[in-house]
């Protein structure tokens, strides 16, 4: 049984210049509605005494527990702190008309629908500890959700839901600042952390993500990482899984204990979509580390380049691979940039034959599969391959190795052409 918590106010502004940093919190038992002190100007009880009119709203006394001042909030940031009994809840009073809040008779469940469909969008800000909570949002707009050390584990889901199908910015917050989640375990969910949408991650501080269904961070379009240290700790299926395309152009990412591939990018149905099924990584260090059979560390579908960073791989498993992309690879770039961020390229994979179950198909071990071309311009590549029948390099079209790029293997492998 879920309540929810509608706030039914008539919404006006009269603005009035005094105590502009601070702000009135009207509190119904543990959610907070938000007004600038600027704009409230004079409370008047109003229909007898049994309402109170607050910047145009009416609001019912018996709704009111308790009034305070506190600190200054942005009119479009709501707040949700967990506490390990109860969340904590503030909403601006400016968006009480497009936000709908719902939570648990226990636990620490919350669920948010947004109407909100202009501007620049809500900012989510969550924190606080809870081993039996999560959150999700429902909603057509974009968002943004900052961690600000936040611990929450889910005993009913995913950690975090993000149901919106649009742009959603996560900050991670300051150097320091560390965020955990975990799901639960026997679910339906696809993630620990989902997104219906496109996330991207910005900030610098950790997040540290343990799956016990799915994989440990996925979604329905792009997912770009731009800064911030994410870490997969563990996960049944892949580490990251997205679609259309994967983008790193900063930041750490490391994943380990995983059952499935590293990351993985997918291919939508619509051709049209930009970048589909490529996995692109241009900065920031990446390390992953599995021993699933028939895994690979990073997979595309489409075409897989990378342009810089450190990336160091470790697979161990029958007919795994390190780089596997159903179409062509490029790793480096070429003229000045190619020695101005160089990247660095380590793959160990550790294998024998695998044969599928189903289809009786046998697939073999390498560092590096592609479909159709690789070329390497530049950097340094190293790729060690061990197992029955494992190769260090295998392509199905034609290999290229640029002289301003160094590639060492364990195999002696001979690229098609050299520029």
């Amino acid at each position: 049984m879920r309540k929810s918590i509608i706030a039914l106010f008539t919404l006006a502004l009269l603005p009035l210049a005094s105590l502009r940093a601070q702000t009135m919190y009207i509190w119904n038992h543990n959610l907070a509605v938000t007004y600038p002190a600027a704009e409230v100007g004079d409370i008047t009880y109003i229909n007898g005494g049994s309402d109170l009119l607050v910047c145009g709203d009416t609001i019912s006394t018996s709704y009111i527990d308790s009034i305070t001042m506190g600190a200054d909030l942005d009119k479009a940031t709501v707040t949700v702190t967990y506490t390990g009994l109860s969340p904590i809840i503030t909403l601006p009073y400016t968006l009480v008309h497009t936000l709908t809040v719902e939570l648990p008779e226990s636990g620490e469940d919350v669920e948010i629908t947004s109407t909100n469909s202009e501007g620049d969008g809500i900012t989510y800000v969550l924190s606080g500890t809870s081993t039996n909570g999560s959150f999700t949002l429902n909603g057509k707009y974009k968002c943004d959700v900052k961690l600000q050390q936040l611990s929450l584990a889910s005993t009913s889901g995913p950690a975090i839901n993000i149901l919106t199908g649009k742009r959603t910015r996560f900050n991670l917050g300051n150097a320091g600042d560390v965020n955990t989640l975990s799901d639960a375990a026997g679910g339906s969910h696809k993630a620990c952390l989902y997104v219906k949408g496109h996330p991207e991650f910005e900030g610098d501080g950790t997040l540290n993500i343990t799956a016990a269904t799915g994989h440990g961070l996925a979604s329905t379009e792009y997912l770009e990482i731009a800064s911030g240290n994410i870490n997969i700790l563990a996960a049944p299926s892949d580490g990251i899984h997205c679609k259309q395309y994967f983008k790193m152009t900063g930041g750490n990412v490391n994943i380990q204990n995983i059952d499935g591939d590293g990351i993985q990018a997918e291919i939508t149905d619509d051709t049209s979509d930009e970048d589909n099924g490529q996995l692109i990584i241009s900065g920031g260090t990446l390390s992953i580390t599995g021993k699933a059979a028939d895994a690979s560390a990073l997979k595309s579908d489409s075409l897989m380049t990378l342009q810089g960073g450190n990336i160091t791989i470790d697979m161990d498993g029958a007919g795994v691979k390190g780089l596997n992309s159903g179409t062509d690879i490029v790793i480096g770039q070429s003229g000045t940039s190619a020695t101005t961020s160089a990247i660095v390229l380590g793959i160990t994979v550790n294998g024998g034959e695998y044969t599928d179950p189903t289809t009786g198909d046998t697939k073999k071990t390498r560092g590096i599969k592609a479909d159709r071309d690789l070329t390497v311009m530049s950097g340094t590549t190293t790729v060690t391959a061990t197992g029955k029948k494992s190769k260090s390099i295998k392509v199905d079209g034609t290999s290229t190795l640029y002289s301003q790029a160094k590639v060492t293997t364990n195999d002696g492998y001979s690229f098609d052409a050299k520029k």
